[in-house]
């Protein structure tokens, strides 16, 4: 074999894709607001199979991360540990991550999925008009006899435990508004008639539920154009 054919050869091998090492992704929700990097590497500490992490924090809401791990076997072991454990009064939601909903982005594409990109300057029509204020419909909606919409709620609470909350005040029904099989962090709740929804308002608004303020107001009454599928009761 001549030199030059050597040289192309090495070359060519050279040139070959290096297979990345398989990782693992790992989410953390409802984190505290104070939570950081080093409070992330204490809650980790048993774990040895970790490439990197990283909190995300979020105005006047919980904080989030994402942990990578190189074994599948250590991924799965620590959210078995860590899901709903309790961290500064707190329990957090540890799940595998999912994967991007449109895959890799490619040339202005997602694989999995094409998706249109706009130059500066040139965006479809109804993106020029903004509404700048709500409907008058939004403004005159009259308010519910005898629900009460709750919010800030801790994303780990379900209907029972809705209703559990607000028993000395006899609820009819309760439901936590969820996407994708996800709370959104907010729920309503149906009393009997109008002197135990007044009880239940003046009691429950900003008591503490599992490391959180609730909020709670009378509901508008509802409409029934809402799409059936975008909000599923949980």
């Amino acid at each position: 074999m001549s030199q030059s054919t050597a040289n192309n050869s090495e070359h060519s091998e050279s040139k070959q894709p290096r297979e990345e090492a398989k990782t693992f992704r790992v989410y953390l929700g409802n984190l505290p607001s104070e939570f950081t990097e080093d409070d992330l590497s204490l809650l980790f500490k048993p774990y040895n199979q970790i490439k990197e992490y990283k909190v995300f924090k979020k105005d006047n809401a919980p904080s989030y991360a994402f942990a990578t791990f190189t074994d599948e076997a250590e991924s799965q072991s620590a959210i078995k540990d860590l899901n709903g454990a309790t961290v500064s009064e707190v329990q957090i939601l540890v799940e595998a991550a999912r994967p991007p909903r449109y895959g890799f982005r490619y040339r202005g594409y997602y694989r999995g999925g094409p998706r249109r990109f706009y130059r500066r300057g040139r965006f479809p029509s109804y993106a020029r008009y903004r509404r700048s204020s709500p409907p008058a419909e939004e403004e005159t909606r009259a308010l519910s006899t005898d629900t009460l919409y709750v919010s800030n709620l801790n994303y780990i609470i379900k209907k029972p435990y809705l209703l559990e909350l607000f028993k000395d005040y006899n609820p009819v029904s309760a439901k936590v508004i969820t996407y994708g099989g996800y709370s959104k962090g907010y729920g309503y709740i149906t009393f009997d008639n109008d002197e135990n929804l007044k009880a239940a308002l003046e009691a429950m608004n900003g008591a503490n539920v599992d490391g959180r303020n609730i909020r709670v107001k009378i509901a508008y009454e509802q409409r029934n154009t809402e799409p059936a599928d975008e909000n599923k009761e949980e």
